[in-house]
């Protein structure tokens, strides 16, 4: 009998992408909910474009676009990819159940594995076969097991959309040698960098259409262009029609993509952008996000009046943050020292200089330009589209520290390797387990903590149908999406101010039913922590979780 061997380096892609899948739908059985704002957000409107035809929001949770009533437009202030998708789910299966709802991004989360270690192989092109392999699978087990990302990838969320589309931005870079643009006129790579130019266009209106900073990508695809020309004109070599279609294309393959977003928001809005996303330029705190009446409040000379040492403060507070989120986060805390090593071992592959530099300039958008919403998530988001290329760098750093102590201390490195890098890989298996059950079980596997919030909602809505609060009546409530996922009942944000400013946008969006949580701006923290009938305001219960209040002070 002749036995075959079977090579497992040809199918690494469908088992990376199988295995990723079986744990994201194990998890799965324990997120049974979004369990966050973002995510319930996206789920929301997704599902509400795909059974009532209307692309809009049922809940005010910001008032930056100076809403006129509590059924506007949705994707005021983040992008609509993630919304579209949810819809696409939900219009397909005909279910707005969560776990129907979420499975798109399930399998957008399934192909982060095999595109990483696709990533690590091609990465490593000049190395032996087994090494390139090596590097391949345990990269792919890494992102397998990614930490804190287990418990963001498959929700419906941006966190798998946008790590997926900046690998594929990498891995069309590598495939059509962007890096740079050949010289030799008659070169047979310029067709093909024609069309490459054209895919990283795409890749980049999707990550626009993700994220509002994807247009950073955008620019990065510009910037590799414009290398390519000056490497060129350094090798006295002109332009041509044909190197200039690339420009074209790229241009073209990005408008494809976002060309019905800017279409649509003139049509409605007047102009290529929705109105009040850059008013949170001139935020000097966090819960200003909430600020109303918004445009009065966050401009420049508010800004500035906050002065200097302010700001200063408050972008030293979000780097420490960033940097936290990179240590904890992207690193998580081992790895972090191994990711350095592997970027100094591949310090002069351009690939990896590139997104050194993307991740500079995401660090710095997310800690300057937007120190509060970055500190709050959006570098995490952000440089999300980088994890892949980290882990690679993890293992090729893991390579480099386990053959430098070889040779101090006379190990076998084959031996070393598969010890000591099976065991690291094991502890990282361990951490994103136990990192998974903190968050989403918790103590008690009978109730899990993901579910707590939504739990709360459930009791507020017992609440307001003891009041005999109708179905239709508007509702004041710290988290709109969250509170509408969980009971369908329509509702605005608290906002940032102090009592007046509550009860004016009570009046303004007959919201008469405050619902308010220890979670509250400080202006009107006095709400919770010393609970009471106010002039305007009557105390209706205390449930000890939550405080339910009627607004009387509307004329």
């Amino acid at each position: 009998m002749i036995s075959r061997r079977i090579d497992l380096h040809k199918y690494r892609g469908w088992i990376l992408f199988g295995s990723a899948l079986l744990i994201l739908l194990i998890a799965g059985k324990y997120q049974r909910v979004p369990g966050y704002m973002d995510a319930e957000y996206y789920y929301v409107t997704g599902t509400g474009v795909a059974f009532t035809g209307k692309y809009i929001e049922p809940f005010l949770w910001n008032y930056l676009d100076n809403p006129a009533g509590i059924e506007h437009p949705a994707n005021t202030y983040w992008m609509p990819a993630a919304t579209l998708l949810s819809a696409l789910a939900a219009k397909l299966f005909g279910s707005n159940l969560f776990a129907i709802v979420r499975l798109p991004f399930v399998i957008v989360a399934a192909c982060i594995p095999p595109l990483t270690a696709s990533l690590a192989y091609r990465i490593s092109v000049g190395t032996d076969p087994d090494q390139r392999n090596r590097r391949a699978w345990m990269a792919g087990t890494l992102a397998l097991f990614p930490g804190y990302y287990l418990t963001l990838n498959g929700l419906t969320e941006t966190f798998g959309l946008y790590s997926l589309s900046g690998t594929l931005f990498l891995l069309v870079v590598l495939q059509y040698k962007l890096f740079p643009l050949p010289v030799s006129e008659g070169s047979e790579k310029i067709p093909n960098q024609i069309i490459g130019y054209g895919f990283l266009g795409i890749i980049a209106g999707l990550m626009h259409l993700s994220r509002a900073d994807g247009l950073l990508w955008l620019a990065a695809g510009l910037g590799i262009f414009t290398v390519g020309m000056i490497t060129r004109m350094r090798n006295r070599k002109p332009w041509t029609r044909q190197i200039l279609a690339g420009l074209g294309l790229m241009l073209l393959g990005y408008l494809l993509v976002m060309g019905w977003w800017f279409v649509r928001n003139y049509q409605v809005y007047g102009g290529l952008l929705p109105p009040g996303g850059s008013l949170t330029l001139w935020l000097t705190s966090y819960d200003q996000t909430y600020a109303y009446p918004a445009g009065e409040i966050l401009t420049y000379n508010h800004w500035r009046a906050a002065g200097f040492l302010s700001a200063i403060q408050a972008r030293g507070t979000a780097l420490w943050m960033n940097l936290l989120n990179l240590l904890g986060v992207q690193g998580l805390v081992v790895w972090l020292p191994l990711i350095v090593a592997g970027g100094w071992k591949l310090r002069k592959n351009a690939l990896v200089r590139f997104g050194f530099g993307m991740w500079l300039v995401t660090l710095f958008v997310m800690t300057v330009v937007f120190p509060f919403s970055g500190g709050r998530g959006g570098y995490l988001h952000s440089s999300s589209a980088l994890q892949p290329l980290f882990w690679v760098l993890a293992i090729v750093g893991l390579e480099e520290t386990i053959r430098t102590c070889a040779r101090w201390r006379g190990w076998n490195f084959e031996q070393a390797i598969r010890v000591l890098g099976g065991g690291l890989i094991g502890l990282t298996i361990i951490i994103t387990i136990g990192i998974f059950w903190i968050r989403v079980i918790g103590s008690n596997p009978q109730n899990f903590i993901w579910e707590n919030d939504r739990k709360t909602y459930l009791r507020m809505d017992v609440i307001l149908m003891k009041w005999q609060v109708n179905q239709d009546e508007i509702i004041m409530v710290n988290e709109p999406p969250g509170f509408f996922a969980a009971v369908g009942r329509k509702a605005v944000v608290i906002p940032d101010g102090d009592l007046h400013t509550l009860i004016s946008v009570a009046c303004r969006y007959d919201a008469r039913n405050v619902l308010v949580d220890k979670d509250l701006p400080v202006g009107i923290k006095d709400l919770y922590q010393k609970p009471g009938s106010r002039e305007g305001l009557q105390m209706v219960e205390n449930s000890g979780v939550f405080i339910y209040y009627k607004v009387t002070g509307c004329p």
